[in-house]
């Protein structure tokens, strides 16, 4: 399809919203599906991701990324000068590209396209590293259109790469260094409790204490019961509530994490946590489209109604409300104060579009 083909659709495709006004708070400009309204107004329940929703880890888990693949080309290549290799552009890349829920797991994929690019080039640091062959974000674009995730990414580096030197970088990366570092920068002095073992490499604080609050208290006095589907692990979720002041948000019967064993995209949570809250008409927020295919998921067996609401966060926002405009998402707002502000005047019956 040419650019001015998916221009077109895309804009077919966006007049099917309606604008909805945002009272209050909100900052942008709130797009509903009309189809959806009725089950609106009549929700019950919010389930929210985490990361990008409630939580802003700009400064937390993605600053991460470059800080241990930094340490892992130090450890693994005696690279010199590797600070900034992964920027946020790459990290969004890598989430828009599906099925990369876990940060460690871009770490690894991360790893494994840089080790082909450190072994085929001979670079000594990280400017030649940088420069030369594919880039990070051809890595998750290949990874995209090969179904996504770690395997996603590995079988386009190995369609890249002669087969001698993808089978070296993959013996270099078997060990799981990459992902570990990155948890380890995360973590810190919470390396137990969030990832369950005591950090071998890193000391010092941990990058989770920048964690950041990305709506005023306020706006989540909500009149919904709620609960929480994240694909950080319990000891993550659980500390970075704690540090941004929602400690008590949910209870644990109402959150599930990484540690379950269902991870996105999976409906099964959103089942699970609609028959523990008892709702009637539920929405999942979120801000991926992981997230918005958690929902598709759900709804081939689902039995309780569950709409999919998406806000646009991170380096690639633009890109993301694109898909979201294309599949046909229930609700797309700029962030979740504007997406609250509309449930709650939606609920009210002050905000008709």
């Amino acid at each position: 399809m040419s650019n001015t083909q998916a221009a077109a659709t895309l804009a077919a495709a966006e007049e099917r919203y309606i604008t909805l006004p945002v009272p209050g708070n909100g900052t942008g400009e709130v797009l509903a599906l009309p189809e959806a309204m009725e089950l609106l107004r009549s929700l019950d329940t919010l389930i929210f991701d985490l990361d990008g929703v409630l939580i802003d880890p700009t400064r937390s888990i993605q600053r991460a990324h470059p800080l241990a693949i930094e340490m892992w080309l130090q450890m693994t290549f005696g690279m010199t000068d590797c600070a900034e290799l992964v920027s946020p552009e790459d990290v969004a890349a890598f989430k828009l590209a599906g099925g990369f829920n876990d940060d460690w797991n871009i770490a690894e994929s991360v790893a494994l396209a840089l080790a082909v690019k450190a072994i085929q080039s001979g670079a000594k640091d990280g400017g030649e590293l940088l420069g030369y062959g594919f880039s990070l974000q051809d890595t998750a674009e290949g990874a995209a259109s090969l179904g996504g995730g770690m395997d996603g990414a590995r079988q386009w580096l190995r369609s890249q790469t002669p087969p001698e030197i993808f089978e070296e970088a993959s013996r270099i990366c078997a060990n799981g260094l990459a992902g570990q570092l990155l948890k380890e920068v995360i973590a810190g002095p919470f390396c137990r409790e969030m990832y369950d073992f005591d950090a071998q490499y890193v000391t010092g604080e941990g990058t989770i204490l920048e964690d950041r609050l990305l709506t005023p208290p306020e706006s989540l006095e909500l009149p919904f019961e709620r609960g929480v589907f994240t694909g950080r692990t319990y000891g993550e979720a659980r500390v970075g509530l704690r540090l941004v002041g929602l400690g008590e948000f949910v209870p644990d019967e109402r959150l599930i994490s990484w540690n379950d064993g269902m991870y996105k995209p999976d409906g099964r949570p959103l089942a699970i946590l609609t028959e523990r809250i008892g709702s009637r008409v539920a929405a999942f927020i979120g801000d991926n489209p992981d997230d918005m295919r958690s929902v598709h998921l759900y709804r081939r067996n689902g039995s309780v109604p569950i709409l999919s609401i998406q806000v646009c966060f991170g380096a690639a926002a633009d890109e993301a409300r694109q898909v979201f405009i294309r599949e046909g998402v229930d609700l797309i707002a700029p962030d979740t104060v504007s997406a609250l502000a509309a449930l709650k005047a939606l609920r009210e019956g002050g905000c008709d579009g």
